[in-house]
């Protein structure tokens, strides 16, 4: 359990923070900077000012020393499986230095500075929290785990890929650890995790069908849609693409589709992420600045030398490629768990983004077809501007696909016996990883949809040719696409 509600007591001198339903009050010397937790209330100043906040980000050191950052305002966004998710609106960092006066003039710029930027990346949308439910993995992970892990809090098993204030917390955990009296504190029941709440970064909708369709559902319908944001190569677009020494890739997204309805629970995860081999394409005054397949990553892993010709060069550039993203999907399918990948390719087959394409099949020629699946679709040369049935022609090669990965299935109805799992996983791209991966991801979780009600008995037939559509059964598509729209 963590925390989701505190009382906030500010004065010149101290931070005093209590739970909500915790007799235990944390104490933050403002001088000392150094923390205490006590059992029995203390004095607070008739001065105090008193706030109320919804959780606690974590501690980060700038050149005054430690800022506490906090949740100020949140909204609800819904529940997953009875557990209630937010959104974060406002947070605030609290500084414990008292003053700047002991800082010189460099160092007060230079904290400014740090300060506006920590404040900027606060305010940005999209950071997703819980108390009670680990926003951090998929369903399939945390089923799949040992009775100790899912004993653990949900600070020390929050998956490190996606959970932004890590770092953050992990500082703020070790004040907490650190504080005297430590030994009292298990005795009387004060756990330091209950004060450590993972944050994602990424999208998370939630629509509630109404009771009126139970009858044609057979039971409630709760769809989910999680979307988690990589902690690893972030950045901008343009300024971040490609992927780095490590197989780590810029937009790395992985979108999870919940689906809670008549006692059983589905999950269906998709990834999306930057084509993964070293490129570039830096921003200038044009509108769409030119693709460079290599840059500066790929040419510092070449030692250049005169007896090497342009041939030979070129092989070793095709190989340094081809190892980087064999890396890549080795860490996806075997480190992470994803299984099979199959690549959705959306780039076109021609102008500046046909020889990154050429790039990215040459890298994955090499792999094993029994792991990897490569596909190419040219969405605008198949689509153009309205021909959105083509679409389909994609999506005849993809659902045997999705049927040999299936998707989780748990049998609440049956003692939470897991009837299926995924085995696979459809990883798509195109140049921003953006507008052409957002209509193709959706079409497959709605494919996804129709699977799991077939498999239920609400649909008859097969994805794509079901006897009596989703449609029939009054499941609204466009609250279905505006998830992926705000996606």
């Amino acid at each position: 359990m963590v925390y989701d509600e505190y009382t906030l007591f500010i004065t010149p001198d101290h931070y005093f923070i209590n739970a909500l339903g915790s007799k235990a009050f944390i104490i933050i010397d403002r001088v000392s900077q150094e923390l205490k937790v006590e059992f029995e209330e203390p004095v607070i100043p008739i001065v105090a000012k008193k706030h109320t906040i919804y959780g606690i980000w974590g501690l980060v050191r700038l050149v005054s020393g430690f800022y506490l950052i906090v949740i100020k305002e949140r909204e609800r966004v819904g529940e997953i499986f009875g557990n209630t998710i937010f959104k974060i609106t406002k947070s605030v960092i609290l500084p414990f230095a008292r003053s700047l006066l002991h800082l010189t003039d460099i160092q007060n710029q230079d904290e400014s500075v740090y300060c506006h930027m920590l404040n900027s990346i606060l305010s940005s949308e999209g950071f997703y929290y819980s108390s009670t439910y680990d926003l951090s993995h998929t369903l399939q992970r945390l089923s799949d785990t040992d009775p100790k892990f899912k004993a653990s809090s949900i600070y020390e098993r929050a998956d490190t890929r996606f959970t932004w204030n890590k770092s953050l917390l992990n500082e703020w955990e070790s004040m907490l650890n650190s504080t005297s009296s430590f030994k009292h504190k298990q005795t009387a029941g004060w756990n330091r995790f209950d004060y450590c709440v993972p944050i994602i970064q990424g999208y998370v909708g939630i629509i509630s069908y109404p009771e009126s369709l139970s009858d044609i559902l057979k039971g409630n319908l709760v769809y989910s849609l999680i979307s988690r944001r990589s902690v690893h190569r972030t950045g901008t677009r343009f300024n971040t693409r490609g992927i780095d020494g490590e197989g780590n890739c810029a937009n790395t997204v992985e979108t999870e589709q919940l689906v809670d309805i008549s006692g059983h629970r589905f999950s269906f995860v998709q990834l999306r992420g930057s084509v993964p081999i070293y490129w570039s394409q830096r921003p200038n005054l044009r509108y769409k600045p030119a693709v460079l397949v290599g840059g500066s990553q790929l040419s510092s892993s070449i030692t250049h030398s005169p007896n090497l010709t342009d041939n030979e060069i070129g092989k070793n550039l095709e190989a340094i490629q081809a190892n980087i993203a064999r890396q890549h999907f080795h860490s996806l399918i075997y480190d992470y768990g994803y299984g099979r990948q199959t690549i959705i390719n959306l780039l076109d087959q021609k102008g500046m983004e046909r020889d990154l394409g050429h790039a990215y099949a040459m890298a994955v020629l090499p792999l094993d077809e029994k792991e990897v699946k490569y596909e190419s679709f040219d969405f605008h040369r198949e689509c153009g501007s309205t021909r959105w049935d083509r679409l389909g022609i994609l999506l005849e090669h993809l659902i045997p696909e999705l049927l040999r990965s299936k998707q989780l299935h748990i049998d609440m109805n049956n003692s939470a016996t897991i009837i299926t799992r995924q085995t696979g996983t459809f990883r798509s791209n195109c140049i921003d990883c953006l507008d052409r991966t957002n209509v193709v991801q959706p079409m497959l979780s709605w494919c996804a949809l129709e699977q799991a009600m077939i498999e239920i008995g609400i649909l008859q037939g097969t994805v794509f040719r079901t006897a009596n559509g989703i449609k029939e059964r009054r499941i609204d598509k466009y609250r279905f696409k505006v998830l992926f729209i705000r996606n």
